[in-house]
């Protein structure tokens, strides 16, 4: 008789840092997967098919948003280094949603931004962003987290094509 295998149970949620949350990685990951997408399309010569023209605006809604949500969040970083109230904050604890191992596109964008906006709640409530900047830096904060925001809607209304 064959042993039963355990069954490994993922937690529902862990913990991590605000700093750790800010990470438009999964952005630029689901946007090389679409590429990769289109290209096998395109070079499939299927380029007339409906599905193409999904992948493709899909492929165009991330490639507007991946990059300059890179850039922002760098930027945002490089701007709350310079505060050294700001270092408590960014290591601080949060917990957040485990997904499924096989997760959809779809899931792991949604959790992205997700964690993005918590980590954003979180240097809101700890008062780095002012609603009346008093200096430079809190200005480009303010600016940076209303960018990112800016973002997450964008990438919120974000359909992606199903394989079929």
């Amino acid at each position: 008789m064959t042993p039963k295998r355990k069954r490994t149970v993922r937690p529902r949620f862990t913990e991590a840092t605000v700093r750790d949350l800010l990470d438009a990685s999964e952005v630029s990951g689901l946007r090389d997967e679409m590429q990769e997408w289109h290209d096998n399309l395109e070079g499939a010569n299927m380029s007339h098919l409906p599905k193409f023209e999904e992948v493709e605006e899909c492929l165009s809604a991330l490639e507007d948003v991946a990059d300059d949500l890179e850039r922002t969040v760098d930027s945002l970083f490089e701007q709350l280094d310079k505060l050294p109230e700001a270092a408590t904050v960014l290591t601080s604890h949060v917990q957040r949603r485990n997904l499924p191992l096989r997760a959809s596109r779809s899931d792991r964008l949604g959790d992205c931004c997700d964690s993005i906006e918590v980590a954003l709640q979180a240097i809101e409530k700890a008062g780095l962003v002012p609603s009346e900047p008093a200096g430079p830096i809190q200005t480009e904060i303010a600016e940076a987290v209303s960018t990112i925001r800016d973002h997450l809607s964008n990438l919120e209304a974000i359909s992606f094509p199903g394989m079929y």
